[in-house]
């Protein structure tokens, strides 16, 4: 193994593991298949161990000049530079790497180059072959969705995936040691028979909590207004308002995921129980089956608020 990637483990799962959130638009299943043979993982994050990047001509044993030894931040040292190559499945949903903190994280405190590459799921398999069969691979592959069977070959056979399994420690993964100490299937999963661990899983909350609808309020523009946290539909606006005289390019209200939508709240607050923050799907208000749309009672009232907030720039 190199020994710039040796000393670059650590950093690299955690690249890993974070730099993921650029792919979280798409929907991840738990299931996988199980122990033995290397279980297939729904998100393939890997790391190569033969690529053509600067970081593989490291010859081993070198000198080390580009390492920082003075303290723990920056790991390159100024004045010289390593680059770090990623590849990424991106979809219609995907935010772009470059406006995430952790990719400024890298380039600014770490002193890392990235140089990130995008593929998509129409030319996945094609991105993917070609990369494996001419050897030109970057140095972590996120959302690859490799096989098993592509694991064991390009990771045990081949020896073009580096084995994940020695730094997952209690020191240099505590989290996801501590996932596995307390889920031991967890890791079976995702290991092969002779131990070797060529992909890092992707692991759903059994019980689903990211589809429950969640709403974040700033704290200390509420302290700065004096107000509290609004219970009532007429205290949101109080408060909507309120941050809104902080600046007329505040829109204080975000949106966001359809699964996280604030107006399903709003929805909530005029009665009706759904996951559908348009109205347009049948749900339950007063214990009835509705479809708030056609709903008389209440969406016409739930119109003119949210009507109130668009007129406001809220």
């Amino acid at each position: 193994m190199k020994l710039w990637k040796r000393i670059m483990a650590t950093m690299l799962i955690a690249a890993i593991m974070t730099v993921s959130v650029v792919a979280c638009g798409q929907k991840k299943s738990a299931e996988s298949e199980s122990n033995g043979s290397g279980a297939e993982s729904n998100v393939s994050d890997t790391m190569s161990n033969g690529s053509g990047s600067e970081t593989e001509k490291e010859e081993e044993g070198s000198e080390l000049s580009w390492l920082n030894t003075s303290g723990s931040l920056p790991i390159v040292a100024e004045g010289t530079e390593k680059t770090l190559k990623i590849a990424v499945n991106m979809d219609a949903n995907s935010g772009e790497p470059e406006d995430t903190w952790f990719y400024h994280f890298i380039e600014d405190k770490l002193n890392i180059n990235l140089e990130v590459t995008k593929f998509t799921g129409n030319n996945k398999s094609e991105f993917l072959s070609l990369a494996f069969a001419d050897g030109d691979l970057p140095d972590i592959i996120i959302g690859g969705g490799l096989s098993a069977s592509d694991l064991m070959i390009y990771g045990a056979y081949e020896g073009q995936l580096m084995d994940l399994a020695p730094y997952i420690t209690e020191e240099l993964t505590p989290n996801l040691w501590a996932i596995y100490k307390e889920n031991p299937e967890y890791k079976n999963i995702v290991t092969d028979k002779d131990g070797h661990i060529w992909s890092l899983g992707y692991i759903n909350d059994p019980t689903d909590r990211g589809q429950i609808p969640r709403m974040f309020v700033n704290y200390s523009w509420l302290e700065d207004a004096g107000l509290e946290v609004p219970k009532t539909t007429d205290e949101l606006l109080t408060v909507l308002r309120a941050f809104k005289e902080r600046g007329e390019d505040i829109v204080p209200l975000g949106g966001c995921a359809a699964a996280d939508s604030p107006t399903l709240y709003i929805l909530n607050a005029f009665g009706y129980h759904t996951t559908d923050g348009t109205g347009k799907s049948i749900c339950l208000r007063n214990g009835k089956v509705v479809l708030p749309t056609a709903d008389r009672e209440a969406y016409g009232a739930y119109l003119e608020y949210m009507n109130k907030l668009y007129t406001e720039g809220l």
